[in-house]
């Protein structure tokens, strides 16, 4: 019998507001631990859409007669894609189990209902309610739906349902206010997983539980203690993490616009920050404009630009800022690539920066797409500026004294594309200049 609690939850604990959210909706979870401000309990929000930048949150902690509730706000659909606003809790190891949630859809217009066995929100079974007067049980799978059962079952906004699932082995049952609905077999039934709600929109949810037998409790606490063991035995076979230092960056910090180099030439680390200013749309067109050098003890050596007492939000960025730190020359200190804003069709605008005696300067400016050359004897950059499909000037620099020269340039025309393949066929090769 299924009577042990995994998990209740009335979300009486959550104060009314907000769900914690990444207010723009950003990329930022990609490549960096972000924390959400707010109380979000054991529950989890991992779907994120760019689209949403200015929609405020996808759930909310409403109240109706004393009772709180978990409600989905979501009413943009297929924009840019396919999205499965997902809020999740439990652990892989959680299988066999019986999960319910009392569901009221406050929109018939798109699916509310329950997700379990869940790897992550794009690879999930699915009980839910939908439009059309139906009840589905599917698996998905990234953006795609597959069904495993259909039942019908009119619905209305002003009733609540209760929805429940029975997972047992392959085995899963569907009912809602305990009438069978839907019965079927899957191995994704099989490898357990968690749980929890989903909506694409308007939908209030309430008191949520995941039971299982006091035996399937037991064997769940075996396989998490098997799995801790096993990841403590991994992380004893490498070194530790140790706090070096700490850093105070002041007003000049930044998030991932970080470039490591070896800016004095003498074999030492330092570290370049970029700080940037949004421009039109969010992000996409954002423009550098402090840069800070600074050593490993945080001292900064030199600063163009200047910087912003708002750094918190300007390093907020989830797109790459427009900077590389490379020896063009092979003399040991490593110069500067910067966009310099002056841009044009068909390439972008850099400027090349160069240390002497203490100073940093501009070695010269080049258009174009940019490419290293590392080929003793020769150290520079080619620099790839298209005009259409067809031609396109390529120009090679070397740094001498600390200013930019060029080299040669060529023209080359291609031959026509061959699919979406732009300029890979050189036709034609002029040397214009040498």
């Amino acid at each position: 019998m299924k009577n042990h609690v995994l998990c209740h939850e009335d979300f009486q604990d959550f104060p009314i507001g907000e769900f914690p959210y990444d207010p723009d909706h950003s990329a930022m979870g990609e490549y960096q631990y972000v924390t959400a401000e707010g109380y979000s309990g054991r529950w989890l929000d991992q779907v994120c859409n760019y689209t949403w930048n200015g929609a405020g949150p996808t759930w909310l902690i409403t109240e109706q007669n004393g009772r709180h509730a978990m409600e989905c706000m979501r009413v943009e659909k297929n924009k840019p894609h396919r999205m499965f606003p997902t809020l999740e809790t439990g652990a892989p190891s959680w299988r066999n189990y019986a999960v319910s949630v009392t569901l009221r859809r406050l929109s018939l217009r798109g699916t509310a209902g329950l997700v379990f066995c869940l790897n992550h929100s794009a690879d999930t079974l699915v009980f839910a309610l939908e439009e059309h007067g139906a009840a589905t049980l599917t698996y998905r799978h990234k953006e795609e739906l597959h069904p495993l059962g259909r039942a019908a079952f009119p619905q209305n906004p002003d009733d609540d349902y209760r929805l429940s699932v029975d997972v047992q082995g392959d085995a899963v049952r569907c009912c809602v206010d305990g009438v069978p609905l839907i019965e079927a077999r899957t191995s994704v039934a099989a490898r357990g997983g968690k749980v929890g709600i989903t909506a694409d929109c308007p939908a209030r949810f309430s008191e949520f539980e995941a039971l299982v037998s006091p035996e399937e409790a037991q064997a769940i606490a075996l396989r998490e203690a098997r799995r801790a063991a096993l990841e403590a035995g991994e992380a004893a076979q490498h070194p530790a993490m140790k706090l070096w230092k700490k850093i105070d960056l002041k007003n000049h910090g930044t998030s991932r616009q970080v470039r490591f180099g070896h800016l004095l030439g003498d074999g030492s680390w330092q570290v370049v920050l970029a700080q940037m200013q949004r421009r039109v749309s969010r992000d996409a067109y954002g423009f550098i404009s402090c840069l800070t050098a600074i050593d490993l003890d945080g001292n900064v050596l030199w600063q163009l630009g200047e910087p912003s007492g708002h750094a918190d939000r300007l390093g907020k960025v989830s797109a790459d800022m427009p900077l590389q730190v490379y020896d063009i020359d092979g003399d040991g200190a490593e110069e500067l690539l910067v966009w310099s804003g002056e841009v044009g069709t068909g390439g972008e605008g850099w400027s090349v920066m160069t240390r002497r005696s203490g100073v940093w300067r501009c070695a010269g400016r080049i258009f174009g797409v940019v490419y290293f050359v590392d080929r003793p004897p020769h150290r520079g950059l080619v620099v790839e500026s298209p005009c259409g499909w067809r031609y396109a000037d390529w120009e090679y620099f070397e740094l001498e004294n600390g200013v930019l020269k060029s080299r040669i340039k060529l023209a080359i025309r291609y031959r026509r594309p061959e699919g979406n393949i732009l300029r890979t066929r050189p036709e034609e090769i002029v040397v214009k200049e040498k």
